[in-house]
C-alpha cells in the first residue's frame, strides 16, 4: 500500500520515505499530511493507535459512505467523494481526519489531484505552506468542488447533443442516451447534497480547529457548491423537459402514420363498396349484361376516390 508522508512548515516541506505510520506521530514543528491509499486492516489498526482515533471512524474508512463530519475531541472526521466521468460517473470516496497539526487522508483509489497538491507543498513557497491543515483540507474540498463543473460541464454537452437529436431524429439511441444522462445526474446528485451540508457545518464557524483566515476560503467553497446544485437540478429539469419532447415527437409521428393510413383507408372505402356489390353471386343484378358496365364502375370508383381527395385537402386532413 503507497502510504505518502509529508511535513510542511512556512520555513520548509520534505517528503518522508520509509517512515511508519506509528513513527509519524513524532514529527515536530511541522503540518503532517499522511495518504494513505487503500490500506489493509492492520495499517488502519497501527493509524488508529498511532493518532488515538476512534474506531468507529477507522471503520468508515472501510465502507462506502455518504458525506458526513463527525467532530471528536482533539479532531474531525470527513467524507466526501471526489467524481470523474469515464464514459459514465465514477466517484471515489476520500476520508479524512484533521488534527490540530496533522491531516490524514484515506482513499482506496488513486485520486490524482492529490499528488499535484504534495507537488506543489513539497516544491514550497505555497500559500499552503504557511497555513495550518484547516487550509489543506480546504485545498483538497475545494479541488473536489472545481471538478463538480468539469463533470457538469460534460453533462451540459451532452445535453446539447439530446436536444438538437430529440426533435431532429428521437431514434431509440437518442432514449437511451436520455436514460443515461438522467442516471447521471442522479449518480451525481447523491454524494452532493449532503456534501452541502458538511459544507454548511464548516463555514458556520462551530469547529475550532478551523482559523478564521480559512473559514472565509471554506465560505468560498460553499457558494461553489450552491451553485453545483443549481446546475444539477437544472440539468435534470432540461433532460426531464427532452424525455417529454422524445415521447410528443414520438406520438405525433404516430399521429401522422395513422393519419395517412386512415386516409388511404378511406380512399379505397367506396371503391371496395363497388368491387364487393358487383363480386356477389347473383344471376339477375342491373347492369350484368350492360357493354360498358366494366368501365363505368371503375370510373364510379376512381371518381369517388378522387372527390373524396379533394374533400379531405378542402379540410386540411390530408
Amino acid at each position: 500500500m503507497p502510504c505518502s508522508i509529508v511535513s510542511y512548515s512556512p520555513d520548509k516541506s520534505t517528503e518522508h520515505k520509509n517512515v511508519k505510520i506509528a513513527d509519524s506521530i513524532n514529527i515536530k514543528d511541522a503540518v503532517v499530511w499522511l495518504d494513505l491509499k487503500n490500506p489493509s486492516d492492520d495499517e488502519l489498526k497501527e493509524l488508529e493507535n498511532a493518532y488515538e482515533l476512534h474506531p468507529l471512524a477507522i471503520e468508515d474508512c472501510r465502507e462506502v459512505q455518504r458525506p458526513k463530519i463527525e467532530l471528536y475531541d482533539k479532531y474531525f472526521f470527513l467524507v466526501a467523494m471526489h467524481i470523474e466521468y469515464d464514459k459514465g460517473v465514477n466517484t471515489k470516496q476520500l476520508s479524512v481526519f484533521v488534527g490540530k497539526n496533522y491531516l490524514i487522508s484515506v482513499h482506496k483509489e488513486e485520486i490524482e489531484f492529490l499528488d499535484t497538491i504534495k507537488k506543489t507543498i513539497t516544491e514550497g513557497g505555497h500559500k499552503v505552506n504557511k497555513y495550518g491543515p484547516d487550509y489543506l483540507l480546504y485545498k483538497i474540498v475545494d479541488k473536489i468542488v472545481d471538478n463538480y463543473f468539469v463533470v457538469l460541464d460534460v453533462i451540459e454537452d451532452n445535453i446539447e447533443v439530446i436536444e438538437s437529436e430529440v426533435v431532429k431524429k428521437p431514434t431509440k439511441a437518442v432514449l437511451k442516451n436520455v436514460f443515461k444522462t438522467k442516471k447521471d445526474l442522479l449518480l451525481i446528485r447523491k454524494p452532493i447534497w449532503p456534501l452541502r451540508e458538511v459544507l454548511h457545518t464548516i463555514q458556520s464557524g462551530t469547529i475550532k480547529t478551523i482559523s478564521d483566515k480559512t473559514l472565509l476560503y471554506f465560505r468560498d467553497v460553499y457558494d461553489h457548491m450552491i451553485n453545483v446544485i443549481d446546475l444539477i437540478e437544472t440539468y435534470r429539469e432540461l433532460v426531464t423537459t427532452a424525455l417529454e419532447t422524445y415521447l410528443s415527437s414520438v406520438n405525433n409521428s404516430l399521429n401522422e402514420i395513422m393519419k395517412v393510413l386512415t386516409v388511404i383507408s378511406s380512399l379505397v372505402l367506396f371503391p371496395t363498396l363497388v368491387a364487393s356489390i358487383y363480386g356477389m353471386n347473383f344471376r339477375i343484378m342491373p347492369e350484368l349484361g350492360w357493354v360498358y358496365g366494366y368501365p363505368f364502375a371503375l370510373f364510379i370508383m376512381l371518381s369517388s376516390m378522387i372527390l373524396m381527395y379533394a374533400y379531405f385537402k378542402k379540410r386540411k386532413w390530408a
